[in-house]
């Protein structure tokens, strides 16, 4: 081979370098792996540039300076391509990122400074003769010791590029995945070429590893270029997080906060919490509510309502676990949903109309004040009270959708006003909790009617969803006993069979 081919073959090497640099440059050069890889791109087009000139030259002293000179571009190369590989990852953000990108440069710097000065000691070359410049330049290197430690950081540098692809190349997303494919081939590249030099596979007059690292530059350009796509839709899905109005915490599998959208952030110093401190999702419902027991009992939804700096205001919390390809949990998230205005709204209508717009059952505030007034009426006595609560609601809302939850609750209201008796009375008064208040009806009347309920509900098999309710039935038969103690007594009788019809 003479030199005339070995130059265009570095020629060749040299313009896709520099057409890789110029693409790079024009299409993506605001991201920072691009700026790695063009800076990547320049110490290679100067090591290149420096083969051609060598093998150009007919002057041995001027040989002898490029052959020299190469090693500077040869040295910078190792620790560059690493850092592409850190950025491609994003693992390039340390704190102290300039003091590690100086550590990491130390050695490449020193091989620098030797090979430039390798004409007055023998540290990188213990002897060079050009024996030959053509028709192909020969040379007889004997190297010195500092060039094997350059060549073995080196290949410890090319390693740790490749060891940081396939530690990080598993956790990417599946659209992210080939272009971090591409990047390993790039780096795969440069070792199977170094690996060809140290065991003498080809014994070639062109350099391998510089060819190896060129292949690996069109690889790079193109993991990089897929990778700006995959990068794009990432800070779209970050820009959206951040300006969802529901307040959103990631959760490890501990419940410990790993971070918190901008609403979140919002909330926390509204609230007064300090973010650094909040390091449960618990810290966070308990200091916004001061409610001090457990928490999303047998639920991953609660109702919170918290004093946020001058104002009340209610949030419907819901936990969503995290499952990666394995169905796995890896963590939750937890958002917090203002419902405030929603809630005053519904609450001004249902004083205006006294009905529960859903059910076309009683409001709350109409249950409250009919209760007040039944209850001061010794007239009306035996007066029962049945406590009702949908079983599986959320289960319905969850797999079904809230559509299908809500025709679930109609159901129940309208079966209630069949079956109610003349002088009953029916309520919505929560989610999935209702009240009949039934002036003139005995206790055994009252437990007949509740049977009645649920069998009616057990009739009903055209939905694709069950039908079940848990009551709780008390009768006040004297104007002693107190409607609070009783309506107690409703509730615990209540979760009595709720509890019962969950086994």
């Amino acid at each position: 081979m003479t030199d005339a081919i070995i130059v265009i073959i570095y020629l060749t090497l040299f313009v896709l370098t520099g057409f890789s640099l110029t693409t790079a440059f024009i299409r993506d050069r605001h991201q920072r792996v691009t700026g790695y890889f063009m800076v990547f791109c320049l110490i290679i087009m100067g090591w290149q540039g420096c083969e051609i000139l060598y093998h150009v030259s007919q002057d041995p002293l001027l040989c002898r300076i490029f052959f020299d000179v190469k090693l500077i571009f040869t040295a910078l190369s190792a620790p560059q391509l690493l850092l592409i590989t850190r950025a491609f990852y994003g693992n390039d953000r340390a704190k102290r990122k300039a003091a590690d990108r100086f550590l990491l440069f130390i050695i490449p710097l020193i091989t620098g400074c030797l090979a430039a000065t390798s004409l007055y000691h023998p540290l990188i070359r213990a002897e060079l003769i050009i024996l030959q410049t053509a028709p192909v330049h020969l040379v007889r290197n004997v190297r010195g010791n500092w060039f094997w430690v350059h060549t073995a950081y080196s290949y410890l540098l090319t390693m740790a590029a490749a060891a940081n692809i396939f530690l990080n190349h598993a956790r990417l997303s599946r659209k992210q995945r080939a272009p971090s494919m591409l990047l390993m081939i790039g780096v795969l590249a440069v070792l199977a070429s170094n690996l060809l030099i140290v065991t003498n596979r080809l014994d070639l007059s062109v350099d391998l590893t510089l060819i190896g690292v060129t292949v690996a530059i069109l690889f790079f350009y193109t993991a990089i270029a897929a990778n700006s796509t995959a990068g794009f839709l990432a800070l779209v899905r970050e820009e959206i997080y951040n300006c969802l109005d529901e307040s959103v915490f990631i959760l490890d599998e501990r419940d410990n906060i790993l971070d918190c959208n901008r609403s979140a952030r919002q909330l926390l110093q509204r609230a007064g919490i300090d973010e650094k401190k909040a390091v449960h999702i618990s810290d966070v419902i308990r200091q916004l509510s001061g409610q001090e027991g457990p928490l999303f009992e047998d639920s991953d939804e609660m109702a919170l309502h918290a004093q946020v700096g001058d104002s009340r205001l209610s949030f419907s919390v819901k936990k969503r676990n995290m499952l990666n390809r394995q169905d796995r949990v890896i963590g939750t998230f937890a958002s917090f949903t203002d419902v405030t205005e929603y809630e005053r709204m519904i609450e001004a209508l249902e004083k205006q109309t006294g009905e529960d717009p859903l059910t076309g059952l009683g409001s709350r505030f109409r249950y409250e004040a009919d209760l007040k007034a039944l209850g001061a009426q010794p007239e009306v006595l035996p007066l029962s009270i049945i406590m009702g609560d949908v079983n599986g609601l959320k289960a319905t809302n969850d797999t079904l959708g809230h559509r299908m939850g809500d025709l679930l609750l109609r159901i129940v209201g309208q079966v209630m006003l069949e079956k109610l008796p003349r002088n009953g009375r029916a309520y919505r008064i929560g989610g999935d909790e209702f009240m009949l208040l039934l002036p003139g009806v005995d206790q055994q009347q009252a437990l007949a009617l509740a049977d009645d309920f649920c069998e009616t509900f057990g009739k009903i098999k055209r939905h694709p969803f069950e039908i079940s309710v848990a009551f709780g039935v008390v009768t006040r038969v004297s104007m002693s006993e107190r409607l609070e103690e009783l309506i107690q007594a409703a509730d615990e009788l209540m979760y009595r069979a709720k509890a019962v019809a969950h086994n």
